[in-house]
Parts: structure tokens; C-alpha cells; sequence
């Protein structure tokens, strides 16, 4: 995976929009891949209606975080994915032993008429698959790779939603350091299997108490300079 980045929509000495509109710009460009600034002001406003935010940012402040985003982060991961174009071995593409698990994902787009997966989002997609056990898995229990048959809808739904919110979570800011990252819940999701079973779901909910009181400062974070993403 290519080193992660974090993006920052520095406007200037302008007024700054609330985080939740500069995460939604910034979620319809990297993960969704939108790149017309008509469609991502139809997005917002259809997204505060639903949400009853009351504070749309006017198209003009739009259009200014739009180009501060273009100009700091755009590159091959924001790219709609494409096989075989998208794949390869460079730090851009997806390993070609990623293939079936992204041609699922592609599929599972098509059939609903989506727009393609981003490059990012097929990246942490097969991520996730990995860690939930994906198409091909070997290790010391499994010492010899055994092809597991096609992803069902669901499963793809559950892997894909914590793939977005990774892919997100590259191009974006904490809101504040002292919550608790979306990082560790989507890790311990992935330790307990989301919560499958009854006795999974007492762990998980204990271990995400320990996460919550064991999480770092503000200081902290800013001294040892937070990357809650790795490669």
C-alpha cells in the first residue's frame, strides 16, 4: 500500500466550514471518486436535507475546498478503478493477487449502477478482506492456500463499509484528538469478526472500553505525530 497521507483544506484566513461538511467533500471526492463541483453541491444539499444540518456552505465556499483538495491530494488512488489498468506492482495500483477480490467489489458497483470504486477504497477493500480471511489464505494453520468461493452481497456490504471509512480516514484530519479513533473500532470489528456471536460481542464492547480510556491525549497525539494509518 502506498505510504498514507493526510490532506488538509487550508483556506486561508477565510471562514472555516464545520468539520462534518470538509469530511463530506472530501468523502464524495476520495471514496465516491465525484470530481464535478455541480454534482458534490447537489450531494451536500441532499446530505443536509437528510441530516437537517441547517449550515449548507454556500457553492462558492464549495468550490474553494474542492480546489484546496484537488491541489494537495489528488493522485492515482482518487482515480476510478479500472482492469486491468489498475493493477500491477506499483505503489499507485493493486496487486494482481488482489484480483478477484476487486473484480467482486467492481461487480457488486456495476449491479447496483454505482459509480466505480476509487483506487483508494479497492485498495483498503482488499485489506479488509485479508484480514477477514478473503479469497486465498495461507498460515500456520492453513499451511497451503485454499481458493474460498465467491463473496456473498453482504459480505461485501460489511467489508466495504469499513473499507470507505478507511479510505476516508487517509485524506482526513482527526476531528479532535482526543476521541477515539475510528481506526481501533475498525480494528477490534476485525479482531472479534464483527461481533458474529453473542460471547464476540462482550469482548468487543469490553475491549473498546479499554480502548476508549487508554487512547492518548491531545499532547500526546501532536508530540509523537499521529498516523493512524499505516502501509
Amino acid at each position: 500500500m502506498p505510504q498514507s497521507k493526510q490532506y488538509h483544506a487550508n483556506t486561508g484566513g477565510r471562514p472555516r466550514i464545520r468539520p462534518v461538511w470538509v469530511q463530506e467533500i472530501a468523502r464524495l471526492m476520495f471514496v465516491e471518486g465525484i470530481i464535478s463541483p455541480a454534482d458534490i453541491c447537489r450531494r451536500l444539499e441532499a446530505y443536509d436535507q437528510e441530516h437537517h444540518l441547517d449550515d449548507l456552505p454556500s457553492d462558492r465556499t464549495v468550490n474553494r475546498y474542492i480546489k484546496q483538495f484537488r491541489t494537495n491530494a489528488w493522485d492515482h488512488l482518487s482515480a476510478p478503478f479500472q482492469w486491468p489498468e489498475s493493477m500491477g506492482e506499483k505503489e499507485h495500483e493493486v496487486p494482481w493477487e488482489a484480483a478477484r477480490d476487486s473484480l467482486d467489489l467492481l461487480r457488486w458497483y456495476l449491479e447496483r449502477n454505482y459509480r466505480k470504486p476509487t483506487v483508494r477504497v479497492v485498495w483498503w477493500y482488499w485489506r479488509v478482506c485479508q484480514a477477514s480471511g478473503g479469497q486465498q489464505a495461507t498460515g500456520i494453520l492453513r499451511p497451503e492456500a485454499q481458493l474460498v468461493s465467491g463473496t456473498d452481497d453482504e459480505t461485501i456490504h460489511k467489508r466495504l463499509r469499513l473499507a470507505t471509512q478507511l479510505a476516508l480516514g487517509e485524506v482526513m484530519e482527526r476531528t479532535s484528538p482526543r476521541q477515539s479513533s475510528h481506526y481501533r473500532n475498525i480494528e477490534l470489528e476485525l479482531v472479534f469478526r464483527t461481533k458474529d456471536s453473542p460471547k464476540d460481542k462482550e469482548a468487543y464492547e469490553t475491549a473498546m472500553q479499554f480502548v476508549k480510556s487508554d487512547e492518548p491525549s491531545a499532547k500526546s497525539w501532536r508530540s509523537h505525530g499521529d498516523r493512524p494509518v499505516g502501509p
